[in-house]
């Protein structure tokens, strides 16, 4: 993970993978609301598609990992992807896959950035038949109360489509309906959603 001026100037590797063990690459760097900490994952070879939630300073020290089992060897018991910051920069919000040997699950979790706490469940995504449906595009949103993110539909197996999550009630909803009609090619998907940064 790098950091570089605007003007192209001042590139600097804030860390590499090795930093943390036995890592084979690092990336997807979310600032934290005041600029002092970024979010990010990390993988390694023998779980490729499992990675790791990592929160360090922004000058690239204090690494510390809030969600996933790290490298090692046997199966995997859970990982963490796409994270995003509370508004207040005190939490990560992140997609998690929990494997308990027999089922595989897919939640949207959150921790305290200092990795202190316990581990939050705020969504879990219903399975399609045998099929647990991922989630992807996390993004809490500037006022706290919803978060964003993308997962399977239950229309249509493996199409993606984007659900707010009210954070008090714990209801999510569909955000954009089930496009049909002319010249609506099909399958389709709605995913890579991200929040304005403005609160209206």
């Amino acid at each position: 993970i790098n950091v570089i001026r605007l003007d192209g100037s001042g590139d600097e590797v804030l860390i590499r993978p090795e930093t943390l063990g036995s890592y084979w690459g690092v990336g997807s760097p979310v600032w934290s609301p005041d600029g002092q900490s970024i979010a990010f994952r990390a993988e390694w070879y023998e779980r490729v598609g499992f990675p790791d939630v990592w929160v360090m300073d922004a000058d690239g020290s204090n690494p510390r990992r809030l969600e996933g089992d790290g490298p090692g060897p046997g199966p995997f018991e859970s990982n963490g992807d796409s994270p995003s910051w509370s508004p207040d920069g005190s939490t990560v919000m992140f997609s998690s896959k929990r494997w308990d040997g027999e089922t595989l699950a897919y939640l949207l979790t959150s921790r305290r950035a200092d990795g202190t706490g316990e581990l939050g469940t705020h969504f879990q995504s219903a399975p399609i038949g045998t099929i647990p449906t991922p989630i992807y595009s996390v993004d809490w949103s500037p006022h706290g109360r919803s978060v964003v993110f993308d997962t399977w539909s239950d229309v249509v197996e493996t199409e993606s489509r984007i659900f707010v999550l009210d954070l008090e009630s714990g209801i999510a909803s569909q955000l954009i309906p089930e496009a049909t009609g002319a010249g609506v090619l099909q399958p389709y998907q709605d995913f890579g959603v991200v929040w304005s940064r403005v609160i209206p």
